[in-house]
């Protein structure tokens, strides 16, 4: 397991780490905070379930989470975090070498966002067979700041760098990626 701080913050520095985490979340504790103490590196044969509702901070304090490897063509949210609840933050990771794919609302750091999504970087794969698919978020209703994208975003329609689908705040943020498919967002 991750070594809860004196702050009440989970320290994650390995694979291990982050699926316990990603366990504990999905077990219905959605407000626990975490921080990243270093490169995280998920084992090529390990895939990587989406964490599927969060409402606490996850900091990645700067580091890299590359080698995730996610299809779940039957869920409705699709990404590091599957849905980002109001008052869920996360920020300061760099989602790299890894692989999203989807039927809707897929990014590789969340696919729903209502909370907050900032200084966050994707350079990795990211496709939706339908829609709302983007570099970083997939829908957001949520605000979006400081981040960027150059990874690769395939998709059907709402289909960005950043976000494939936005009613919320996008801020500050850019795209080097390709996008291919039809977009509402860049």
């Amino acid at each position: 397991p991750a070594v809860l701080n004196d702050e009440g913050v989970y320290e994650i520095g390995n694979g291990g780490q982050l699926f316990w985490f990603a366990e504990l979340v999905n077990g219905g504790e959605e407000t626990v905070n975490a921080i990243l103490t270093g490169n995280v590196t998920i084992d090529a044969y390990r895939v990587w379930t989406s964490m599927t509702q969060f409402a606490g901070t996850f900091d990645g304090n700067g580091n890299t989470i590359s080698g995730l490897s996610v299809q779940e063509t039957s869920a409705v949210y699709t990404g590091f975090i599957a849905r980002l609840n109001e008052g869920g933050v996360v920020k300061n990771v760099t989602i790299s070498d890894s692989n999203f794919e989807s039927d809707q609302s897929v990014g590789a750091v969340v696919g729903y966002n209502a909370g907050l999504v900032e200084n966050c970087t994707n350079t990795s794969t990211v496709t939706s067979t339908y829609k709302n698919v983007g570099g970083v978020v997939g829908y957001n209703v949520g605000t979006i700041n400081g981040c960027s994208n150059s990874g690769t975003v395939t998709g059907a329609s709402d289909v960005g760098g950043i976000v494939g689908y936005s009613t919320g705040d996008v801020i500050g943020c850019s795209n080097s990626g390709t996008v291919a498919g039809n977009s509402e967002l860049g």
